[in-house]
């Protein structure tokens, strides 16, 4: 019999403005480089967030939120903690 793991593993980050103040209620979403939307969460109140279940690979991370600029991290990995900056 060949054994097949499943391996999932989290992303998490924080979402801050311009001033490097916390911002929570930040939608937060992973895409795939081709778009494909793999997982989405909102920052909490200390800006905190984790998008878990995903497949190791290379993603996306975008936050959004009413009255600030679209922030974007490209190339993040599992292992990497994403600090996502909303100007």
């Amino acid at each position: 019999y060949d054994l097949v793991l499943a391996t999932t593993g989290s992303l998490y980050g924080t979402t801050v403005d311009g001033m490097g103040r916390v911002l929570g209620d930040v939608v937060v979403s992973c895409r795939k480089h081709y778009g494909t939307l793999v997982a989405e969460t909102r920052s909490d109140d200390q800006g905190e967030f984790c998008l878990v279940g995903l497949n190791p690979d290379t993603y996306i991370v975008q936050g959004e939120k009413s009255g600030y600029a679209m922030a974007v991290s490209e190339q993040v990995t599992l292992e990497d903690r994403v600090r996502l900056v909303l100007s």
